[in-house]
């Protein structure tokens, strides 16, 4: 069953992604809502940085794997502002540690029905 299409021209979303290709389709998919973008950002050094540079952000997708690195630290930023976010992943769910255990995991290839229906919960 198909989930409209979220209504987010209010909402500013942080794309945490190091693979082009997967950065541009979810950028698609989101500017489609008319969210605002912030990123992508390909390391967790570059978000940080734009997390430190845009003091409004309303949700995040983070990749958990960026190049090498684990995305835990940007996951710990967000919390730590009162942002909601969602993992994404091409591996199992298991990569995801305990303590973030409640955070919604979209696995690669992306369904954007289910990408739809987490944000229809908060419309």
């Amino acid at each position: 069953m198909a989930v409209r299409d979220p209504n987010l021209s209010a909402c500013r979303v942080l794309i945490v992604e190091d693979d082009c290709i997967v950065a541009r389709s979810l950028l698609r998919l989101l500017k489609l809502w008319r969210a605002t973008i912030v990123g992508p950002a390909p390391t967790v050094k570059s978000a940080l940085s734009l997390l430190q540079a845009t003091p409004n952000i309303d949700f995040g997708f983070l990749d958990i794997k960026l190049r090498g690195e684990k995305a835990f630290p940007v996951a710990d930023a967000l919390i730590g502002r009162g942002v909601p976010f969602a993992f994404t992943t091409g591996y199992s769910n298991s990569v995801v540690p305990e303590k973030y255990r409640a955070v919604a995991v979209f696995r690669k290839p992306y369904d954007p029905n289910e990408m739809a229906s987490l944000f229809s919960e908060h419309e």
